[in-house]
C-alpha cells in the first residue's frame, strides 16, 4: 500500500496517540487510523459526517485518552456507501469512501480540516456581553416597535375613515 499522508497526533513527542494514513485506489479513498496507545474499543469511537457531506469527523474518548480529527471529504465520494471497520486486535480503524466514478480523481487526497482557533478569553467576553446586554438598546427597540405599531394603526384608521366618507358621498349622490 502506497501511503500518501501519515500524521501522528501526540500528547507528547515521545508518545503517539493516534496515527492516520490516507490512500486511494481507482475505486475508493481509504482513511486508516492506528490507535496503538489509546486503549480504545469500538464503542469509544464516533464517526460523523456533516449535513452537506463535505467533512467527516472521527473522535474517540475513553477514561484515559481522547482524540478528535476532521477531514475534508473529496468531491465524487458516494456518501451513503462510506463504510468503517474497527479491528480491536490491531487497534486499527479503516474508513472506505467509494468514488462515484472509478479511475477518476487520481492525485486528489483527503485533507485534514483545520478548525479556526478562537481563544477562550475572547469567547468568554462575547458570552459575557450577550448575557449582560445593554438595557438602553432594549428600551429603544421596544419604543421603535411601539411607534411603528402605533403608526400602522393610525394609517389604518385614516384609510377606514376615508373609505366611510367616500361611501357616504356615493350614496348621497345616488339619492339626489
Amino acid at each position: 500500500m502506497d501511503l500518501q499522508n501519515e500524521v501522528d497526533l501526540s500528547t507528547s513527542k515521545n508518545e503517539p496517540l493516534v496515527a492516520f494514513n490516507t490512500d486511494q485506489t481507482d475505486s475508493m479513498f481509504i482513511l486508516t487510523f492506528n490507535i496503538q496507545k489509546g486503549g480504545y474499543r469500538r464503542k469509544d469511537i464516533n464517526i460523523e459526517i456533516n449535513e452537506d457531506g463535505s467533512r467527516i469527523t472521527i473522535s474517540g474518548e475513553n477514561p484515559n485518552n481522547s482524540f478528535h480529527k476532521t477531514f475534508i471529504i473529496p468531491e465524487g465520494v458516494v456518501l451513503d456507501k462510506i463504510k468503517a471497520r474497527f479491528d480491536q486486535q490491531q487497534s486499527r480503524l479503516t474508513i472506505r469512501m467509494p468514488k462515484s466514478v472509478k479511475g477518476m480523481m487520481n492525485g486528489i487526497v483527503i485533507q485534514e480540516f483545520k478548525e479556526p482557533h478562537v481563544p477562550d478569553q475572547q469567547s468568554h467576553n462575547v458570552d459575557e456581553e450577550i448575557r449582560q446586554g445593554d438595557p438602553k438598546e432594549k428600551m429603544n427597540t421596544s419604543t421603535t416597535t411601539t411607534i411603528i405599531a402605533g403608526s400602522t394603526l393610525l394609517v389604518s384608521l385614516i384609510v377606514v375613515i376615508f373609505s366611510f366618507i367616500s361611501s357616504k358621498n356615493k350614496s348621497s349622490k345616488k339619492t339626489d
